[in-house]
């Protein structure tokens, strides 16, 4: 599969039911700053919030243990 095909935004929901974090961790990501919004997640119209799965992967792999 070309990756123009493959899914980059999902719903908060369908994240947390893919990796078991919950809906609060990603709020306190978003309110602190360390997802961005646009970026790792999104709120669209209608007050939903998205998650951009590759941009998670990435920022997964660039992320440094404190």
């Amino acid at each position: 599969m070309s990756n123009e095909h493959q899914i980059r935004w999902v719903p908060l929901k369908r994240y947390c039911e893919i990796t078991g974090e919950s809906p609060h961790t990603i709020h306190c990501r978003r309110s602190a700053g360390v997802w961005v919004d646009g970026k790792q997640s999104k709120k669209v119209q209608g007050g939903g919030i998205w998650v951009n799965l590759k941009e998670v992967e990435r920022w997964i792999e660039t992320s440094s243990c404190l």
